[in-house]
């Protein structure tokens, strides 16, 4: 069950009896674990967890609670208008803004480089994409 969650920060920790006896603590969770839309106080997930340098921490944490799944929402044939966040021109990657895909997934949108349509593209540039998922279950923008 997640114990708490804070949104803005993106980490957050789940009480587990099982990993109590084994870990003697709550696991730690990021954003970056989740599989799920939002995710709150309360819910009831399933999840892994591998040891880091800084102890035990949750992934692919997938909440139980009806209508979380990613997978649920409908996003075939749709097209989404939002804004470049932040792109980092060196690593290929960033983030993309959007109200509709925010409140679906409870998250800006992963893009990629090979995804532009453009050569190069700046932060705070007005976009279109469609979304889809990963190999790992994300959803990600596309098609910008």
């Amino acid at each position: 069950v997640v114990k708490a969650f804070n949104e803005e920060r993106g980490w957050g920790h789940i009480a587990c009896e099982e990993t109590m006896q084994l870990y003697g603590k709550d696991i730690f969770m990021m954003r970056s674990a989740l599989r799920c839309g939002r995710i709150a106080a309360g819910h009831a997930v399933r999840f892994c967890v591998t040891t880091t340098s800084r102890g035990p921490q949750a992934t692919e944490v997938y909440s139980m609670e009806n209508g979380a799944d990613w997978k649920s929402q409908d996003i075939s044939g749709r097209l989404f208008n939002g804004m470049v966040k932040l792109f980092n021109e060196e690593k290929g990657w960033g983030f993309v803004e959007c109200p509709d895909t925010h409140a679906m997934f409870g998250k800006d949108m992963f893009v990629h480089k090979r995804e532009f349509s453009t050569p190069s593209i700046g932060n705070n540039t007005k976009i279109q994409f469609t979304v889809e998922f990963s190999k790992d279950g994300r959803p990600e923008a596309k098609n910008v």
